[in-house]
């Protein structure tokens, strides 16, 4: 099946199961689908099953928006807890769970339960679209010592019928360039691998892959943690160290250690590449987010804490997160605390599922699982991009019943292809989906954008006019708090509007909200170093967390967050005050 087709039955409102070999384009597909969501303002939420995999589409674990958790199973009282503590669940139309193959049956059963509960509705997930995405030819659900066999994948539950998915398999490549390793992947998924085949990936280990450092995937956390430890150990600078804290009994923080893999002493240095280990919305971060630690700020409360430039743009000072265990009433049975970071010059096949790598270095002597040695090479877009160290029996195998569902969920697709290739009453069956929706109250209103990362408000509009700012310098209250309740606005866009009006009338008087010295000069040395950097953006058009985090670094702890905005008035963008 092609996209377009695809993402016409999603804009249905069917339960989809979107999958295909690797590199055909399932996450392109669904966020075209998530981005007509955000054109028609109809609520969503975008999950997956492991976080590494949740950071990919900028969402978060189902375990966490549907509050399962890490439960077994579910009692009344959980019900109730979760309905009382989750009241997203029962007004959002589209639900996402991205790398489906990795969702233990009983857990999709769990999320069934759930949103039936909190919806007050007997359908199928309670009414809301489901749409999952991934291929079962991947890492399948962990578990211990393979208690469930063939029950443990989520096409075998019962929810799974109930739901009554609309296939679509993606059919096209977009990934591989190169013939050869399209052809090797669809031999391991078709059971018909050839020695010419396993001779070509041999053959890669002599491959020179050129331009610095380059991936490394292990299926083995002990070889990850070596060739990490050797990076580090080669990087001329002074070496610190955090060490794990434990509050409980000790034998649940260390099954809590276990299961996290939090490290007893996190090692690092300034210019370690570093990879986090948690979701943190609020700060910026999240389950697999990567990279460099450039300095080291003292904290108070923490004491020495690595400062960290995202590879996807700004600085986060990471601070000790705390991985607890809870009981039935909600309350703290033990939990650890550690720096949410591990070393990531080299990561394991299990953390590398969901990307695309142009070069890597794959040692596969060690596979033990299922689905390791494909996920592993269907990373990469060619045999010329990587370099295959060695090869076991396990490095090709795939579980027999998944092959057994791929033919079928093939020929649904090929059903489904045909029922609605000529099909004409798409833009109807889109508007009745979204017409739903509203009648439903699943579309975020304009009330409540600030609840929700996407809203309807223009981006960059101005929203304060010369006569507002006048009138607030002139009342009796604080002029730039008044502003601020007036019109429900943040305070970067009212900063921005202030200076546009600003420019184009130099007579208005600031002076009676102008910052202390000694904040001007804090924000300013701010401003000055992130512009040293290089970095081209005026520092005000990043979020409140990484400005008020830089103006810490500074020596402004004590300095309050609307100060440091009204300091924007006065600074400009080379870090220099204006006089």
């Amino acid at each position: 099946m092609e996209q377009d087709l695809a993402l016409n039955i999603l804009k249905t409102g069917v339960n989809v199961f979107l999958s295909g070999s690797a590199g055909t384009g399932k996450s392109y597909t669904l966020n075209k689908y998530i981005a007509h969501l955000k054109k028609n303002r109809v609520r969503y939420a975008i999950t997956a099953s492991t976080g590494i995999a949740a950071s990919h589409l900028k969402g978060t674990t189902l375990h966490s928006w549907s509050g399962m958790g890490v439960r077994e199973e579910l009692t009344q009282s959980d019900l109730e807890k979760i309905k009382k503590k989750k009241i997203g669940l029962s007004d959002t139309a589209v639900l996402f769970i991205d790398e489906i193959s990795m969702l233990h049956s009983k857990q999709l059963n769990m999320l069934n339960q759930i949103l039936k509960y909190c919806r007050d509705s007997d359908e199928p997930f309670g009414g809301i679209q489901l749409v999952v995405c991934g291929d079962f030819f991947q890492l399948p659900p962990v578990e211990k010592g393979n208690s469930s066999g063939a029950k443990k994948f989520c096409f075998m539950a019962d929810s799974w019928i109930e739901a009554d998915f609309t296939i679509c398999y993606l059919t096209k490549q977009y990934r591989q360039n190169g013939d050869a390793l399209t052809t090797i992947l669809n031999q391991i998924r078709d059971n018909t691998v050839t020695e010419e085949s396993l001779q070509l990936l041999l053959n890669t280990k002599d491959n020179l892959l050129e331009g610095g450092d380059i991936t490394k995937l292990y299926t083995h956390n002990e070889d990850v943690d070596r060739i990490n430890m050797n990076h580090l150990s080669k990087i001329q600078n002074k070496a610190y160290a955090h060490k794990v804290e434990f509050s409980g009994p000790l034998a649940i923080c260390e099954m809590i250690m276990r299961q996290s893999r939090i490290p007893e002493i996190f090692d690092y240095k300034v210019g370690a590449l570093v990879m986090f280990t948690k979701n943190n919305e609020e700060k910026g971060y999240c389950n697999g987010s990567t990279g460099i630690i450039t300095g080291i700020y003292k904290d108070d409360e923490h004491g020495e804490i690595p400062v960290v430039k995202m590879t996807t743009g700004g600085q986060i000072m990471v601070e000790p997160e705390s991985w607890a265990i809870l009981d039935e009433s909600g309350e703290e049975i033990a939990s650890v605390i550690q720096i949410p970071l591990r070393l990531a010059w080299s990561i394991t096949v299990h953390k590398s599922q969901g990307m695309t790598l142009d070069r890597a270095e794959i040692d596969l002597t060690g596979t033990f699982e299922s689905g390791q040695g494909y996920v592993a090479l269907s990373r990469l877009r060619s045999l010329e991009g990587m370099r295959v160290l060695g090869l076991n029996e396990m490095a090709t195998a795939i579980v027999p019943i998944v092959r057994k569902a791929d033919v079928r969920f093939r020929e649904l697709s090929s059903i489904n292809e045909a029922k609605f290739i000529t099909y004409n009453g798409f833009l109807k069956d889109h508007k009745a989906f979204l017409a739903k929706c509203k009648s439903n109250g699943w579309l975020i209103t304009q009330g409540d954008y600030k609840k929700f990362k996407y809203s309807s408000r223009k981006s960059g509009s101005t929203t304060i006019k010369k006569r507002d700012i006048k009138s607030s310098l002139n009342s009796t209250d604080d002029p730039i708090d008044s502003l601020l309740k007036q019109k429900n606005i943040s305070h970067t866009t009212l900063i921005k509007n202030i200076q546009i009006c600003c420019q184009k009338d130099p007579s208005i008087d600031l002076s009676r909200i102008k910052p202390s010295k000694k904040t001007l000069d804090i924000v300013a040395a701010t401003i000055k170093s992130y512009s040293e950097r290089g970095n081209s953006q005026p520092l005000y058009k990043n979020n409140a967390m990484f400005i008020m985090q830089n103006v810490r670094m500074n020596g402004g702890q004590d300095l309050k967050e609307i100060d440091v905005w009204k300091s924007f008035l006065f600074i400009n963008e080379k870090g220099e005050v204006k006089q």
